[in-house]
């Protein structure tokens, strides 16, 4: 297996270094092509030192905006094109507080962004094993924001397989193919998300306040969420297949809006 960190065909046309240097509206546009390498490409957070890997972000595409007046402006796209190949998100031994994504998305609005990951085949994975910590977080695309007004969240191909595996007794850790955190939504032009795939598997294990769902859209608890639209889609030309062993207080939907509550 090829593992793929930093040699990748990455078209960005405005450089996002901090977040303490982006108070203003950003035209965006990130592409990361992999269709042709003929291999995996695979991200990992793991350490099994006692400290661990802790407050960690990795991602193919970031755009990462101030969050009190950052604003990602009309006609931003972040794409991954990983063809026939396998994309692999890997949280293991000590990971805590940490969070993967393919495309990912941070500012206080979005007036326009879609997130597209492009393949023809292969397999999307995403994996927390027995030994992660708590507060983890996988997505394809994410987006955090407090005011949405325009967002697509795209994950098409209808001969790839999307698999999702929490395994251990570590808390509130999540998965989403396409994940939206807001804390208050004007979604006056809409938000939509899409998942058209062959086939999905969802399986958690003796798992604890853990969250797992296709499409999601989770309001901040005590957030005022001021309106606007969602459009949730979900499409498997095969098999969907979800399953709950041994857990506690743990999620799993192919669909969800509203608050994610972990006891």
């Amino acid at each position: 297996m090829k593992i793929i960190k930093f040699s990748l065909a990455v078209a960005i046309s405005t450089a996002i270094l901090s977040t303490s240097a982006m108070a203003d509206s950003w035209k965006v546009t990130q592409d990361v092509d992999v269709s042709a390498v003929g291999a995996n490409t695979t991200l990992t957070q793991t350490n099994t030192a006692a400290a661990g890997t802790s407050g960690s972000v990795q991602s193919l595409n970031n755009i990462n905006l101030d969050t009190t007046d950052g604003i990602i402006d009309t006609g931003s796209t972040q794409t991954v094109k990983a063809g026939a190949n396998t994309l692999n998100l890997i949280q293991a031994a000590s990971t805590d507080t940490s969070k993967q994504a393919a495309n990912r998305a941070v500012a206080q609005t979005v007036t326009d962004l879609t997130q597209d990951v492009q393949m023809t085949a292969g397999t999307i994975k995403l994996d927390q094993n027995a030994a992660t910590l708590a507060t983890n977080t996988q997505a394809v695309n994410e987006v955090n924001g407090e005011v949405i007004t325009k967002l697509e969240q795209k994950i098409t191909s209808t001969g790839t397989t999307l698999d999702m595996n929490q395994e251990g007794a570590s808390t509130q850790n999540t998965q989403v193919g396409n994940l939206l955190s807001v804390g208050v939504s004007t979604a006056t032009s809409g938000v939509n998300q899409t998942i058209t795939v062959k086939d999905v598997t969802m399986d958690q294990k003796s798992t604890t306040s853990a969250f797992q769902s296709g499409n999601a859209m989770l309001i901040g608890d005590g957030s005022a969420v001021s309106g606007g639209s969602l459009n949730q889609k979900y499409t498997t030309a095969s098999t969907l297949a979800m399953t709950q062993d041994g857990t506690t207080s743990s999620y799993q939907s192919a669909n969800y809006a509203g608050v994610k509550t972990n006891p």
